[in-house]
């Protein structure tokens, strides 16, 4: 309340009120300082020094004359963490670079707004830095543009024996190099980008605790089945294996198989579904930037069926093919490059180390000729037990929805 009526009876016009205080310019006249018991004071507001020299894009001179250049728009785009993307089209790509998120900029419409919540200034000088930016949008400040270093777009890929997630407290990974321990990088040491993606907004914290999805994941790939200890052991490890392939984007050009997911006891004639193959296709999606194509949507044939594949992608999953599907159609994306037309432009390739992972489910049988080594070779099927069923889901048994009901300890 005195704060207020400080400000009124002494006419302030340019002023910044914290919660205790006033500042004003050291030329501004204040005549009145006592108001009943609260006197203020007069004390001498010191520059504190510059720790971190920030940068500018624009200088005003003694006269108001705003004046700018392309360097220092470059200069202060850099600063804060603009980059320039090499595309082979010559366009200009922009993106802010947070964690190696790639958080693609859209220069030509928000630009101007940028720029305003940067200025440093108030009233007539704050205006006249707003309309010359608002002047320079499409040439002093795209030259500026111009003049940031480019850079080629390289998204993160796992090696051979190394696995990684980035999650919000920082990059997390295996190296079998290091006795496989498990540990934890700044995103400044981590080479590549990463999609955006849900798994960056969780906090990472390692527990020997078994959770609610290996516990499906147990039920679902041995069931009630009776056989001796090893062998069970044999069957859960190759599908938690399964899953960590599909989770893990490092490609073997010899051995980079599909992965299909299909039900025990399947035959041509009876749809029975509902095993629990879609959370495994779910579960990926959850920390893998994938794509998700329905089975009878996907269409080997359609010159546009990969128009929509991206180098982000790590993961192309087939979901519910149905009986008769051409698996075989598949032969040449699984183990080569992949070829995407889309409309309207030239076809773009995207080389196999920077290509999915291929994963289908299916509630039909899959054609098996075990004298065919090409089929053999490049599909591996994992068959799920009727231990989940339509009158009996994980939802029913773990009394949650997966993901969607999870808290941070499950997750």
């Amino acid at each position: 309340e005195y704060i207020e009526r400080f400000v009124s009876e002494n006419v302030l016009i340019d002023y910044v009120r914290l919660h205790d205080g006033v500042f004003v310019r050291a030329e501004t006249d204040v005549n009145f300082f006592v108001f009943d018991r609260v006197v203020f004071a007069v004390k001498e507001c010191i520059k504190p020094p510059i720790e971190n020299e920030i940068v500018n894009f624009y200088t005003i001179d003694e006269s108001d004359k705003v004046y700018t250049s392309p360097t220092m728009y470059a200069d202060f785009f850099i600063q804060e963490k603009f980059l320039r993307i090499s595309t082979p089209d010559d366009k200009i790509f922009l993106l802010r670079d947070t964690n190696n998120v790639v958080d693609f900029f859209n220069h030509n419409t928000d630009t101007v707004s940028f720029l305003k919540d940067n200025i440093n200034e108030f009233a007539g000088s704050f205006d006249a830095v707003a309309d010359t930016i608002a002047r320079e949008n499409f040439s002093t400040v795209k030259q500026g543009f111009l003049l940031i270093p480019s850079i080629e777009l390289k998204y993160y890929s796992d090696t051979k024996n190394t696995f990684g997630l980035p999650f919000k407290n920082g990059f997390y990974y295996f190296d079998m190099n290091d006795k496989g321990t498990l540990k934890r990088k700044e995103y400044t040491d981590v080479k590549g980008f990463f999609a955006p993606h849900e798994i960056q907004s969780r906090e990472f914290k390692y527990t020997d605790e078994v959770g609610m999805f290996e516990q499906f994941l147990i039920r679902a790939s041995i069931g009630q089945k009776e056989a001796d200890i090893q062998d069970r052991k044999n069957i859960v490890e190759s599908f938690k294996t399964m899953f960590g392939y599909l989770c893990h984007n490092y490609k073997d050009t010899t051995n980079n198989p599909c992965i299909v997911l299909t039900d025990m006891d399947a035959d041509d004639e009876t749809r029975n579904g509902r095993r629990g193959k879609t959370l495994i296709s779910k579960a990926v999606q959850e920390v893998q930037e994938s794509i998700i194509k329905g089975g009878k949507e996907f269409d080997s044939g359609y010159t546009f069926v990969f128009a929509d594949l991206d180098k982000k992608h790590n993961v192309y999953i087939i979901d519910d093919v149905p009986a008769g599907f051409k698996y075989g159609d598949l032969y040449t994306n699984i183990l080569s490059d992949i070829s995407c037309q889309r409309k309207g432009l030239k076809a773009e390739t995207i080389k196999f180390k920077d290509a999915p992972k291929f994963a289908i489910t299916s509630n039909w049988v899959v054609p098996y000729d075990e004298r065919n080594a090409s089929t053999n070779g490049r599909f591996i099927e994992y068959k799920f037990t009727n231990y989940y069923t339509t009158s009996h889901s994980p939802k029913d048994e773990f009394k949650c929805a997966f993901f969607q009901d999870w808290e941070a300890d499950e997750w």
